[in-house]
């Protein structure tokens, strides 16, 4: 129902607040999964389905600089915070 696409600007590691995600959390909420980091070098595109559980990684040398551009349907369970629609 909805994509992100998230590019860094700067070189993104774990140790600069790097995206994570629990692979199979989109299916039952499991919190065990295998997790992936979103890094790479400036430049670095990706596209994600983000429904399941992400967070970003604490920065301990230097900060992040991705943007994130979130594409799909007004009303889907990411725009859906505290039981209201949230828009930009």
């Amino acid at each position: 129902k909805f994509l992100t696409i998230i590019i860094n600007w700067s070189d993104v590691n774990i140790n600069n607040g790097v995206t994570r995600y629990i692979e199979g959390s989109h299916k039952n909420g499991e919190r065990n999964g295998k997790e992936v980091y979103f890094q790479g070098e400036k430049g670095t595109v990706f596209l994600a389905d983000n429904y399941g559980l992400h967070s970003g990684t604490l920065p301990k040398d230097s900060l992040r600089i991705t943007s994130w551009l979130r594409l799909g349907k007004l009303e889907n369970p990411a725009s859906v915070q505290d039981g209201f629609v949230t828009t930009p």
